[in-house]
């Protein structure tokens, strides 16, 4: 781990004493936050990992493409993150064909 940044109050983030509080909380606050002690005899100090969980997001092109048959064709799943997304599938008339899973590819 790095040298830790000062956690910026403001934007929803205040400090009263020991607690650092998050009065909304977005994907920006995730991390590792270093909470540091110290007296006239000696410091300490701990970390607390915060991990922001939310839905997936995701887009898909083309949204609709014809093409000839023989023709190849790319769909594209876009995900911001992959490690936000643990699985990604393409299902076609109700049935799984092929799913990612943690760089992994497996089809049905």
């Amino acid at each position: 781990m790095g040298k830790p940044i000062p956690v910026a109050t403001g934007g929803g983030v205040s400090m009263k004493g020991p607690l650092l509080s998050f009065s909304l909380v977005e994907s920006s606050h995730n991390g590792t936050y270093r909470c540091e002690v110290s007296n006239t005899f000696g410091s300490m100090n701990l970390d607390s990992s915060l991990i922001i969980a939310s839905l997936p997001s995701v887009s898909i092109e083309p949204k609709k493409k014809i093409v000839k048959l023989g023709q190849s064709v790319e769909l594209k799943c876009r995900v911001p993150s992959l490690s936000v997304a643990s699985q990604i599938t393409y299902v076609v008339s109700n049935a799984a064909v092929i799913w990612y899973r943690k760089n992994r590819c497996k089809t049905n």
